[in-house]
C-alpha cells in the first residue's frame, strides 16, 4: 500500500505544503489554547467539537497557503543560496491549485464568521500578515523587525486569539480581556521566538541570497540576546 498511486501523489503534496513543519509547532499549541480556554470558562468540551473542527480546518487552509506562497516568493533567493525549494519544478497546475483552494477555504471561513466581528478580524489579519510577510513589493520578511512581527502574528498570535474567541462565542460569554491579553502575549512571544530561531537557522542561506531579514540586518548576537533575555522570559511568564 505504501508504494501505491495514492502514496505517490500524497508524499510530494505533503512536502510542498510542509505539513510536518506546521502541525506540531503551530496547530497543536493553538488547539491547546482552545482547550485551556474551555477549562478557564468551565465549559464542557463535547459541545465545542464543531468549533474545534472549524478552527482546525481554518488553520490548515491558512498553513497550506502560506507554505506554498513562501516557496513561490523564495524561488530566486533559494536558487541563489543553493537551497532546495519545494515548488521548484512542480506542475504549475498543482501549485496553482494549492494556492487557490486554500484561499477559497479562507474566504469560506470569513463568510462563516461575518456576523462575529472579532472572529472575522483576527482571522483576516492572519491572512494579511501571511501575505505581507512573503509577497513583493511589501515582503516584510526582508524588512527586519516588521518581518518578525508579521510572522509571529500570522502563525501564532491571531490563531491563538481566534481559538479563544471561538470558545467564548460557543459558550455565549463576553470575551475576557485579561484572558485574551495573557494568551495573546504568550502566543506573540512564542511566535517571535519561533521566527528568530528560524532566521538563525537560515542565516547562511539568507546571507547568500541577500535577504535582509532581522538577523541579517542586526546580527545573530542581537537576535540570540533578544530571544533569550526578552522573548523567552515573557513566554515563560
Amino acid at each position: 500500500m505504501s508504494d501505491g498511486p495514492v502514496h505517490a501523489v500524497m508524499m510530494p503534496l505533503r512536502a510542498i505544503i510542509r505539513a510536518s513543519e506546521w502541525w506540531e509547532y503551530k496547530l497543536l499549541p493553538t488547539l491547546a489554547i482552545f482547550y485551556a480556554t474551555a477549562v478557564y470558562l468551565d465549559q464542557p468540551i463535547l459541545p465545542l467539537w464543531p468549533a474545534a473542527v472549524a478552527l482546525l480546518a481554518s488553520l490548515v487552509v491558512g498553513a497550506i497557503y502560506v507554505s506554498v506562497l513562501n516557496d513561490l516568493t523564495d524561488l530566486k533567493d533559494d536558487a541563489a543560496a543553493g537551497k532546495v525549494n519545494r515548488v521548484s519544478g512542480r506542475s504549475p497546475i498543482i501549485v496553482f491549485a494549492l494556492i487557490t483552494l486554500p484561499v477559497l477555504g479562507g474566504l469560506f471561513f470569513l463568510w462563516t464568521w461575518r456576523a462575529q466581528p472579532l472572529l472575522f478580524a483576527v482571522y483576516a489579519l492572519a491572512w494579511v500578515a501571511f501575505t505581507l510577510y512573503s509577497l513583493p513589493p511589501v515582503r516584510l520578511k526582508t524588512r527586519g523587525l516588521w518581518g518578525l512581527i508579521a510572522d509571529a502574528s500570522g502563525s501564532h498570535l491571531c490563531p491563538t486569539l481566534l481559538a479563544s474567541l471561538l470558545v467564548f462565542t460557543v459558550a455565549q460569554r463576553s470575551p475576557d480581556g485579561l484572558w485574551l491579553t495573557c494568551v495573546g502575549t504568550w502566543a506573540a512571544a512564542y511566535g517571535l521566538r519561533g521566527i528568530l530561531w528560524h532566521q538563525l537557522m537560515d542565516a547562511e542561506s539568507d546571507r547568500l541570497a541577500g535577504a535582509r531579514t532581522f538577523v541579517q540586518r542586526h546580527g545573530e548576537g542581537l537576535a540570540r540576546r533578544l530571544g533569550v533575555a526578552v522573548v523567552f522570559p515573557i513566554e515563560i511568564l
